[in-house]
C-alpha cells in the first residue's frame, strides 16, 4: 500500500473548486457586502487563471489517462480503508 498524493495541477482545481463551493454557500445565505467582494475579488485576480490553467492540462491528458488516475486514487482510497479495517 502506499500513499497517493495529489499532484500541482489537482491540488490548485481542488482548492479553487472548494473556495469556489464556499463563495456560493456564502452568498446563499448573505448578501455579498464589501469583505466577500474584496475576498472575491483576489481569488480572480491571484487564483482562478492558475486554476483554470491547471484543470486545461489536467484534461488535456485525455480522457483514458483520467479515467487511470481516478481509478488509482479510488483504490488508494479503498486499500487504506481495508488496511484500517
Amino acid at each position: 500500500m502506499y500513499l497517493i498524493t495529489a499532484s500541482d495541477d489537482e491540488r490548485a482545481v481542488a482548492v479553487a473548486a472548494a473556495k469556489v463551493e464556499g463563495f456560493i454557500d456564502r452568498l446563499i445565505d448573505e448578501p455579498i457586502d464589501a469583505g466577500l467582494y474584496s475576498e472575491l475579488q483576489t481569488f480572480l485576480e491571484h487564483e482562478a487563471f492558475r486554476a483554470v490553467e491547471a484543470r486545461d492540462r489536467l484534461l488535456a491528458q485525455g480522457p483514458e489517462q483520467l479515467r487511470l488516475r481516478v481509478d488509482e486514487i479510488l483504490n488508494s482510497a479503498a486499500d487504506r480503508q481495508r488496511a484500517a479495517s
